[in-house]
């Protein structure tokens, strides 16, 4: 390997915020911004309820007006006029502000501006109105979170409890967004100002605008409470439900624990490979090409800092198949680890295949965005390479007996509604 491309230079400034940092041969800049307020953070812990949908009106707000330019969406035309783009996105632990600029539209307004609207918003009544409708129209397109269809709703909020917060808690409830005005706003962003805060920086850097703009950022040490759903079971018990949206049975088999080690993941998701894959799979094997029962089967992992789920999903053409397919389950799928030579020969292509992955300054941002965000580190592509050299069957059998065995894992059967 030449070149490491997740190794982050990282420092802490006198604010207390911590920078990390990707120079990269390209003709832009890439700024993200982390505030540790996300759709699990609340104003009260008592009446959590009161904060529904806060953190995304916050989010949206802070892209319409500054102080630095109070104007509704001023900065918005100014950044499209130079080239540049910028979005935002509210995560169940925190909010990400995404800025991307031609290297030779940077300029000290243009960055300041950006900062200013994630620090300093304004919050105007009207622009209030106004986003907590289009954040409605939002629900109702996502009426499934955190599904995308009622057959992955079920799956995520009948049989495990998939994510750290629910529907309401993400687009406001009527009740929650009755009572949000700009004080409710203006104390949840002041979370905002925390030393918990992470700037990424990437691509064509320009450290003598940028350095004294992060410096004069004022923080304190306060982060926002969080309320969330344990990572549990609602009901791990093997059934079968109906569903309307399917037209053949899907038996779904899935594990969901709290936190995780990085190296597990890394891990488990090797695990699901070697059952998964179409080329060489071992339960892809077993049941497209032994038994002729499925086309396919399709994996599933999740990760956030407070839990961690993976389902294999098995289309399957009748009821009657799928029982039998859930009564061979553990059986066949205990049989990749006695393949050490399936093993040996998964982890070269995986060595191999490394060439292909983190080739844009995204892909590179958001796989440290992400582990951070997760796992409180940044692995180098180093890092990676070297535990899955040294992975060996020992390590994957012990990861088998905590994930994969009867005792941590579910099955569940859909079928089509008659």
């Amino acid at each position: 390997m030449l070149t490491d491309r997740l190794q982050f230079s990282s420092h802490t400034l006198e604010n207390g915020i911590t920078i990390h940092q990707h120079a990269m041969d390209v003709p832009f800049l890439q700024i993200s911004v982390i505030v540790p307020v996300g759709a699990a953070s609340v104003l009260s812990s008592t009446t959590p309820e009161r904060s529904y949908g806060l953190a995304h009106l916050l989010e949206h707000l802070c892209l319409v007006s500054s102080h630095s330019h109070p104007e509704p969406n001023a900065y918005s035309r100014l950044l499209t006029n130079a080239g540049g783009r910028w979005n935002a996105w509210t995560h169940d632990f925190y909010t990400e502000f995404f800025l991307t600029l031609p290297h030779t539209a940077v300029s000290t307004e243009l960055l300041e501006g950006f900062l200013s609207h994630v620090f300093t918003p304004q919050f105007h009544s009207t622009a209030v109105a106004k986003e907590k409708l289009v954040i409605h129209e939002e629900a109702v397109t996502q009426n499934y979170y955190p599904g995308d269809n009622s057959v992955s709703h079920y799956k995520f909020t009948n049989w495990m409890q998939l994510a750290s917060t629910n529907h309401a808690q993400v687009f406001g409830s009527t009740e929650s967004f009755a009572t949000i005005d700009t004080p409710e706003l203006a104390a949840l962003h002041s979370y905002y100002q925390s030393k918990a805060t992470q700037i990424f920086l990437g691509g064509h850097l320009d450290d003598v605008l940028l350095q004294p703009l992060l410096e004069n950022l004022t923080t304190t040490a306060d982060t926002a409470p969080t309320s969330t759903f344990a990572p549990t079971w609602q009901n791990p018990e093997y059934r079968t439900e109906t569903n309307a949206e399917l037209t053949s049975p899907v038996l779904s088999w899935g594990g969901i624990f709290s936190a995780t080690t990085l190296t597990e993941c890394w891990g488990i998701n090797f695990l699901l490979q070697l059952l998964t894959d179409p080329d060489y799979g071992t339960l892809n094997q077993w049941l497209r090409y032994e038994k002729s029962w499925s086309y396919g089967v399709y994996a599933f992992q999740t990760n956030q800092k407070d839990r961690f789920a993976w389902i294999i999903d098995i289309p399957l053409s009748t009821e009657k198949t799928a029982q039998q397919v859930h009564r061979q389950l553990h059986e066949q799928a205990a049989q990749v680890l006695q393949d050490s030579s399936l093993i040996k020969r998964v982890k070269q292509i995986e060595l191999d295949r490394q060439c292909y992955e983190l080739q844009t300054l995204t892909e590179r941002m958001d796989t440290a965005i992400d582990t951070l965000t997760t796992f409180g580190s940044i692995p180098t592509e180093t890092d990676y390479i070297n535990w899955l050299t040294a992975l060996d069957k020992t390590t994957l059998e012990t990861l088998f007996t905590k994930f994969f065995t009867p005792d941590n894992t579910s099955t569940l059967l859909m079928i089509p509604s008659k």
